[in-house]
């Protein structure tokens, strides 16, 4: 009875860990990469943030700092949360604008942490969950699961090129039509 109770608590803790990988990597390639970190470089342009940068480092309250920190990161998870309900209620498109929305809150959520990273981590919760994603991304499964994502997303640029491509089945298509138009013309004005 004992194997039987560790091998379904393993089974559950490798079932939790692909779940909790599946939704980082949404909310890292969805959200970070697509609207999140053109918006981050943007605010790495602006010179206010810039002092707000340094002086986050140097001489801000680490209190202030965590508060400063703590906020749009609680509002940027509540979008998230109302955006997976709308989601499971049916509203896809009040979902994804809400998603989006979540989108808009990451680049400042990330760029307060890397102002005063040094600071921040010496909060326990922050420093806990900082270390379990770096944990998460150095698994074996996670690692694998990223591979997959990258053999596929070539598989479709590769896919979406051939409909632009010189051999696509739309430029296929074409050739064919213009070849039969021509040959019809060629018929047409011949004498009988």
């Amino acid at each position: 009875m004992s194997k039987i109770l560790r091998f379904i608590f393993f089974k559950l803790l490798k079932f939790i860990e692909i779940i909790l990988i599946l939704c980082y990597l949404i909310i890292e390639e969805v959200l970070w990469v697509r609207i999140g970190l053109p918006i981050y470089r943007q605010l790495h342009k602006i010179q206010l943030l810039q002092h707000f940068e340094e002086y986050a480092e140097k001489k801000m309250n680490p209190w202030l700092l965590f508060i400063l920190f703590l906020v749009p990161f609680v509002l940027m998870e509540i979008i998230g949360l109302i955006s997976g309900k709308m989601f499971i209620s049916g509203h896809f498109i009040w979902g994804i604008l809400l998603y989006i929305g979540k989108g808009l809150f990451t680049p400042l959520v990330v760029f307060i942490f890397n102002a005063g990273k040094s600071k921040l981590l010496t909060f326990k919760i922050v420093k806990w969950s900082y270390h379990f994603i770096l944990w998460l991304q150095q698994t074996v499964l996670y690692q694998s699961i990223i591979e997959k994502i990258g053999k596929l997303k070539i598989r479709i640029k590769c896919y979406f090129k051939s409909f632009k491509g010189e051999y696509s089945f739309i430029k296929r298509v074409k050739d064919k039509t213009k070849k039969t138009y021509h040959s019809l013309k060629k018929t047409l004005r011949r004498p009988l």
